[in-house]
């Protein structure tokens, strides 16, 4: 069984600061055949590279928005629930487990988070930055709600992974991928034309805008998402 990596954030609950992760992504791994390493928001290296020691593979989770200084950009009261011990944490993920050839899966953020670390940056806010009649952040409607089509690059990573060309999808994100960072490739869009998923072209490294760890009981394509991942980290830890 592949042991993946799943980063954390931290809540503040009933006064309490608590580690937390969307339970999906767990249940989406195990269901995957992985076994789920959750790694506590940190900046102890050490800590960090005794977790990278024990993974296969890992999967950066959804969350508060990327820090804009981060991709030489102002924060104008766009970017909301910033974590910079977070963002910090996982830009130190991403740079090791690119040195280790550990696969990364980044999800919403995480995607977003990869882009900025290739230097690419992005639309702090897409309703008032990007002109589209698509709502990507509808957060009154359920977790696995359908919001958009998605088209996939036939002959990319995530292309060969789905099971169809193209998909409907959930969408719960306001910010979105702008200037594609070094080596990145952009692989899925949604039909107003915001980046839906990326590849790196020599880095072992995709990244996925919606959330496909909450729509793996209702369609096989995105269960296929994270089997392919675990299997293809299982490939590469041989």
């Amino acid at each position: 069984m592949k042991r993946i990596g799943v980063t954390t954030h931290i809540e503040k609950l009933h006064n309490m600061h608590e580690h937390a992760v969307n339970i999906a992504y767990i249940k989406a791994v195990i269901q995957s055949e992985g076994l789920p390493i959750l790694i506590p928001v940190t900046i102890n290296h050490m800590m960090l590279d005794d977790y990278l020691n024990l993974i296969d593979g890992l999967v950066i989770t959804g969350g508060g928005d990327v820090d804009p200084l981060l991709y030489k950009d102002e924060n104008h009261g766009l970017s909301m629930n910033i974590s910079g011990i977070r963002d910090e944490m996982e830009l130190y993920l991403i740079r090791q487990s690119i040195k280790r050839k550990i696969p990364i899966l980044g999800i919403c953020r995480g995607m977003q988070l990869l882009n900025v670390y290739y230097g690419g940056d992005l639309y702090q806010d897409i309703m008032t930055q990007y002109d589209t009649d698509i709502d990507h952040i509808n957060m009154e409607v359920e977790v696995d709600y359908l919001a958009h089509d998605v088209t996939f690059e036939e002959d990319s990573i995530i292309g060969k992974m789905m099971c169809k060309s193209s998909l409907k999808v959930n969408s719960r994100h306001h910010q979105s991928v702008k200037n594609l960072g070094m080596g990145l490739r952009i692989t899925a869009r949604s039909q107003d034309g915001i980046v839906e998923a990326i590849e790196h072209q020599s880095d072992d490294v995709i990244g996925i805008q919606w959330h496909p760890e909450d729509l793996v009981g209702l369609c096989m394509c995105h269960k296929k998402l994270f089997t392919s991942f675990i299997d293809h980290c299982d490939a590469r830890s041989k």
